[in-house]
């Protein structure tokens, strides 16, 4: 889809008074809110009215509600996110998202859970659009091994079914996944990093019944490092590879795309058995709250593994600006803009890429 810049300009300085007006309430989304010299208390309900616009989704708007439990010391024990969003096109989510730290001891719990409902596009030799209806949960069991090392295992369960293109149809059904996680994470602040890399292998297997796939294998790697320059210049990198078996069902495949990976492509816009992804950007303060982004990154999606080292290679480039609502916990409001060989895509939301 193409843009005028007149339209656009519009559009994004009507969606960002929005989301300033409404989303004030996360600038204390990301640690509980005490008065100075006032005990901990255990529990605190944060409610977060949002609001964003991407080029994939449209105007979206809905809620989160964030819960967070300290012990008696301050620590964080637990934390639980649900958001329910509607976008403009017809994409509704209600997810939830959990992290338990069990006390005095290395062990932690990561859940979550979601139901997606979502019109999408299939890319072939003719674009088609299909309906897509998602059931999906999630658990990882992680113990630190150092300070900084995580082992653990995964195991995730779903449904999935699509609507409206045969070539998909056949793939309905369920799944199954059971895997380890082998993390390692220095990062400063897991939500906005200024410094530190984190590093994380994913192996697992699946079991899919559907009608065409059965059991497949899957391999992933994500890489980030975030390295201060000057002043309070940051860089920021980001390196993603999955590999998967011939069997791997298309909702399980990895894609390149959208508003986290390649922006300035459509939202997994090009899905395939194995994926290579390299980005960057560079994040400069400016002003007292603003910062400006710019941003480049490459990625070859293929069907066999032999073609990914000469397989064609997709690249997006852009910048963007951050609106810092709250500095001292790192909650920013992202508008960035991309631009690929397709055209130009505008990204509106709260949270980093990565």
């Amino acid at each position: 889809m193409t843009y005028r810049l007149p339209f656009l300009f519009r559009v994004s300085v009507a969606v960002l008074l929005r989301v300033v007006l409404i989303s004030v309430p996360a600038a204390f989304a990301g640690t509980p809110v005490f008065k100075e010299g006032e005990a901990p208390r255990s529990w605190q309900l944060v409610p977060l009215p949002v609001a964003f616009y991407t080029s994939d989704t449209g105007v979206a708007g809905g809620g989160l509600l964030v819960a967070i439990h300290q012990d008696e010391e301050g620590r964080e024990t637990f934390s639980l996110t649900t958001a329910a969003t509607l976008a403009w096109i017809g994409h509704a989510e209600l997810s939830s998202s959990a992290l338990y730290r069990v006390p005095g001891s290395p062990w932690k719990l990561e859940g979550a859970v979601g139901a997606f409902h979502t019109p999408a596009t299939f890319y072939g030799p003719v674009e088609r659009d299909y309906l897509l209806t998602r059931l999906d949960a999630e658990g990882v069991l992680l113990r630190r091994a150092g300070t900084a090392a995580y082992l653990g295992a995964l195991a995730g369960a779903g449904s999935i079914r699509y609507a409206d293109l045969d070539e998909l149809e056949r793939e309905s059904g369920s799944n199954l996944r059971l895997g380890t996680v082998l993390r390692y994470d220095t990062r400063d602040n897991p939500r906005y990093p200024r410094t530190g890399t984190m590093v994380e292998l994913r192996p697992l297997v699946g079991v899919s019944y559907t009608e065409e796939t059965g059991d497949y294998r899957q391999v992933s790697v994500d890489l980030r490092r975030y390295v201060p320059l000057y002043r309070s210049w940051v860089l920021a990198v980001r390196s993603t590879a999955v590999f998967s078996t011939a069997e791997t069902p298309r909702h399980a495949r990895p894609s390149l795309g959208g508003y986290r990976l390649l922006r300035g492509y459509a939202a997994d816009r090009f899905t395939a058995r194995h994926t290579v992804s390299l980005q960057s950007e560079v994040r400069v303060p400016i002003v007292d709250r603003l910062t400006l982004v710019a941003f480049g990154a490459g990625g070859v999606a293929e069907d066999s593994l032999d073609r990914i080292p000469s397989g064609t290679l997709r690249y997006t480039g852009g910048g963007g600006v951050r609106f810092a609502m709250n500095r001292d916990r790192d909650v920013n409001i992202r508008l960035d803009t991309g631009f690929s060989p397709e055209g130009m895509r505008v990204y509106l939301t709260l949270m980093e890429a990565f």
